[in-house]
């Protein structure tokens, strides 16, 4: 998946304006959008799924931008939050945050009988850690 930065110097919709392709096809490869959000935006914006973007103006172009950034957030501001709650949760020590720590399911996976591969992993990295202070 492509993600753009808003912040160079040539405008963000020369990537895109001269593409054939439908419009929510852009929003989801180019904005990280899902394809059901991608949808809603078209409707909010009074676009057919079908319109391509070759028919959206440079100013079509700036308002579904800003629209997306208001509502939506990027990719990349949404991953660096996420990764600040994992933090969060580690640094209370949370039975998630353990969980993360740990490298186990932390959804609530049954970890009895399932979860094999990532108990093996950490088994793995304890006998390494042991054979490393002999």
């Amino acid at each position: 998946m492509v993600y753009l930065s808003f912040d160079s110097f040539t405008p963000f919709y020369l990537a895109f304006k001269n593409s054939n392709k439908a419009l929510p096809f852009i929003l989801n490869h180019y904005f990280s959008v899902g394809s059901r959000r991608a949808t809603l935006i078209c409707s909010f914006f009074g676009f057919s799924t079908l319109t391509k973007g070759l028919e959206l103006s440079e100013v079509d172009w700036l308002e579904i931008k800003e629209f997306i950034e208001n509502n939506y957030g990027l990719k990349s501001f949404t991953r660096r939050e996420e990764i600040r709650n994992i933090d969060i949760y580690k640094k209370f020590r949370t039975y998630r945050g353990l969980c993360h720590v740990l490298n186990l399911p932390v959804r609530g996976q049954r970890t009895h009988t399932n979860a094999q591969t990532q108990k093996n992993k950490r088994l793995s990295r304890k006998k390494m850690s042991y054979r490393r202070k002999n």
